[in-house]
């Protein structure tokens, strides 16, 4: 139950990204180089406290590809989803033929980022 419960959370939080904040298929197609993922993968690591991340003084992680306004963590469970919506947006980009050659990777990252979100809303 918990899995089906962590998809649905992603899948409404990237709703919500594209409706709320705007963050639409159009505009997710300019970020290239692999911006999507990496802010994934910081909110990963933010939220499972793993050590593999650093900040600046400001607290902003270091590699954060975008303003310093734009990175907004709240708790675990909140930043498990955004990273796996931000995921989402990434497969979604590379569906729409943005191919960036880091397919797996985004798996490899939702494999990651799910179990943790199943286990965060189980505790």
């Amino acid at each position: 139950m918990a899995h089906e419960t962590a998809w649905a959370m992603i899948r409404q939080e990237r709703e919500r990204q594209i409706k709320v904040e705007g963050w639409t298929p159009e505009h997710d197609d300019g970020h290239d180089g692999g911006d999507l993922l990496r802010a994934a993968v910081i909110y990963y690591q933010h939220a499972i406290h793993d050590g593999n991340i650093s900040y600046r003084a400001n607290n902003i992680p270091l590699g954060w590809p975008w303003g310093d306004r734009d990175w907004k963590p709240k708790d675990k469970v909140r930043d498990l989803v955004r990273a796996g919506a931000l995921c989402l947006a990434e497969q979604e980009r590379i569906n729409r033929g943005f191919p960036t050659g880091h397919d797996a990777h985004v798996r490899q990252k939702l494999d990651l980022i799910v179990p943790a979100l199943d286990a965060a809303l189980s505790a």
